[in-house]
């Protein structure tokens, strides 16, 4: 189960400053029309023994939450609790597959749970890493290397195990999960030593060795598409940052590209690369910036931008001939643009909200069919204390073809998981308490 961009942490910040207030200018303007406000299908207060809502996912006629302290399965139609576990920790991992819920709540072991009655069905050593369709992966640091098992969510009965040398740190590449409705050509595993790292393609059948390449940067690699791997790797001098597209078949070399800056840190009197350019994969479309901050759409098999776009507009999403970005560097109104051609289609501002900017990193986004939904700081009056302001999470939908808001949220809710109809509100209560609860919300339309 993925939920994009999820937030924890800074939720239950953003909750903790409703307590303080800060204050505006009497003369700053009211906010922006952002649709009618549109009330949930349903929703439901989690118990304390789980916690508040991180995640939360459609699995049939039911609907699975991760949360803080445990796992809480929904009915779909009515937002009933059927069944709920407490793991007492936030569980590391929890996703769907084949009627089951794999979940990762200490780190040492994997335990598959019932989806219709929570009941254990198997538990597997090693740490959950990923779950495709058919399979969920694990890996167990033992005295010989790591060994990645790969485990039948059904029975908990280990397919394969395939041990790799070397003591360092290891894990399956991101982007495997959120592909979990396919079987990826390859599962690449990174594996990282104090002086490389190096993925390794192993066959999803039999864990055999397909290849393996040196890599300079592990958090740069995640499977783009079933067919496609993605390695991002800075250079040596001005923080470049080289994208290499890997063969998942076969683990050879696709095409490679340059790509948008690192910026440049400093320590003392030591530099650094910190913060990667801006890339993600939307269908079969890599989205990304170029070193000069414009955005360029590619088909992933090639790599080859199609067009480029004007500098500081930063790509969201791909939603059918429709890219969605965000210009003033990830701070300003969204844009439409044409998929194909690169032409300006719509521009959606929105004044009032990030009242802490930080690119796109403070948004949650995600597409439901041709809906765009995000997450989006936004100042609430407090009622008898004007002009003072709470910080407060909302979230909106937005039609991709058009750029108009479709409905917002009510406040302190936001966006933790999709479905084919609608999405997923998740509300923290946070530390203070107040008129906040742990709760989750369906939304439709």
């Amino acid at each position: 189960m993925t939920a994009a961009r999820s937030r924890p942490a800074a939720a239950i910040l953003a909750v903790a400053l409703l307590a303080a207030g800060c204050t505006l200018s009497k003369g700053d303007p009211a906010p922006p029309d952002e649709g009618e406000r549109k009330a949930p299908l349903w929703a439901t207060p989690l118990p304390d023994d789980v916690g508040a809502p991180l995640e939360a996912a459609l699995a049939g006629d039911a609907v699975v939450v991760r949360a803080e302290h445990g796992v809480a399965v929904l009915d779909a139609a009515s937002g009933a609790i059927r069944w709920r576990h407490s793991t007492g920790a936030a569980p590391a991992g929890v996703t769907i597959a084949r009627a089951g819920i794999v979940l990762n709540a200490k780190g040492d072991s994997v335990r598959v749970l019932d989806l219709a009655t929570g009941a254990d069905r198997a538990s597997a050593p090693g740490a959950l890493a990923a779950v495709t369709a058919d399979s969920a992966y694990t890996i167990e640091a033992t005295t010989a290397g790591n060994t990645v098992t790969a485990v039948d969510p059904a029975t908990g009965r280990p397919r394969w195990t395939r041990t790799l040398p070397g003591h360092g740190s290891a894990e399956v590449a991101r982007g495997v999960t959120a592909l979990q409705g396919t079987t990826p050509a390859s599962l690449p595993v990174v594996t990282t030593e104090s002086a490389h790292s190096r993925i390794t393609f192993l066959a999803p059948a039999t864990g055999a060795v397909i290849a393996a390449r040196d890599t300079q940067d592990p958090r740069g690699v995640q499977l783009a598409a079933p067919g496609i791997v993605l390695a991002h790797d800075p250079g040596e001098r001005n923080c470049p940052v080289f994208l290499q597209a890997y063969d998942a078949r076969t683990g050879a070399e696709a095409w490679q590209r340059r790509i948008g800056q690192w910026r440049l840190s400093r320590t003392g009197d030591t530099p650094s690369c910190t913060t990667p350019g801006y890339l993600t994969v939307s269908g079969d479309r890599l989205l990304t910036l170029d070193p000069d901050e414009h955005p360029q759409v590619a088909p992933l098999d090639t790599g080859q931008p199609a067009w480029t776009g004007a500098a500081g507009d930063y790509p969201i999403a791909a939603a059918g001939p429709v890219v969605v970005t965000r210009t003033g560097h990830g701070t300003g109104p969204l844009t439409g643009t044409d998929l194909t051609t690169g032409k300006f289609l719509w521009s959606t501002p929105l004044d009032k909200h990030n009242a802490n900017p930080a690119g796109t990193a403070n948004q949650e986004f995600a597409l439901s069919g041709t809906t765009l939904y995000m997450t989006l700081d936004r100042l609430d009056p407090i009622p008898g204390e004007s002009p003072k302001v709470r910080v407060a999470y909302v979230m909106t939908a937005f039609d991709t073809a058009t750029g108009r808001r479709l409905w917002t949220s009510a406040p302190s809710t936001r966006l933790c998981g999709t479905a084919t109809d609608g999405a997923f509100g998740c509300q923290s209560a946070g530390p203070v308490g107040g008129e906040y609860r742990n709760e989750v919300r369906r939304y439709r339309g």
